[in-house]
């Protein structure tokens, strides 16, 4: 209802300010309010995945994935915990399940291109960020698929300079 909504926008405003343990508690009284919505869940997750606690924010990510077996958010954020840990063949699998449920989220293709980049498949992630480019007008992410597109032409000049490319991805801010 109207009143978990409230709360969940509570909780994202503190996940922001980065007060987590309060946006934990208006994410835990929205749950109770409809611990059948699974966007609840994955708010939980997000916390866990800020505070480095990977496993627990994979454990809410499945509880929305449990609620809802077709929450493309769901398998996305799993495969953004999977891609900071650098498990990049695992995240690619959790970023194409998104991108089947909604193929019109560009930051899903995206995902994906970092996910192939970092298994060194630098042209292979050329695809999916062309298909990101169609469903954006976004300045800043046309701008960031931009960078990306550079690395995957380019692959090697970053490391001649002494910059992992794959560092470079996880640093950019997309």
């Amino acid at each position: 209802g109207p009143d978990a909504i409230i709360l969940e926008h509570l909780g994202i405003a503190h996940f922001e300010e980065g007060d987590y343990e309060r946006a934990m508690t208006y994410f835990e009284e929205a749950k109770a309010s409809e611990p059948a919505e699974p966007r609840f869940w994955t708010n939980f997750g997000k916390v866990y995945a800020s505070k480095g606690k990977a496993d627990e924010a994979i454990k809410s990510y499945q509880k929305s994935l449990a609620i809802d077996p077709e929450y493309a958010d769901a398998y996305h954020a799993i495969g953004e915990v999977l891609l900071s840990g650098k498990n990049y063949a695992q995240s690619e699998k959790y970023f194409r399940k998104a991108i089947q449920i909604q193929s019109g989220d560009p930051i899903f293709h995206v995902s994906l291109a970092k996910a192939l980049i970092g298994e060194g498949r630098s042209s292979a992630a050329l695809l999916p960020l062309e298909d990101a480019l169609k469903y954006t007008q976004d300045p800043a992410t046309i701008a960031a698929i931009g960078r990306y597109r550079e690395m995957c032409h380019n692959p090697h000049p970053a490391s001649r300079h002494g910059i992992n490319t794959t560092e470079a991805i996880h640093k950019s801010g997309l």
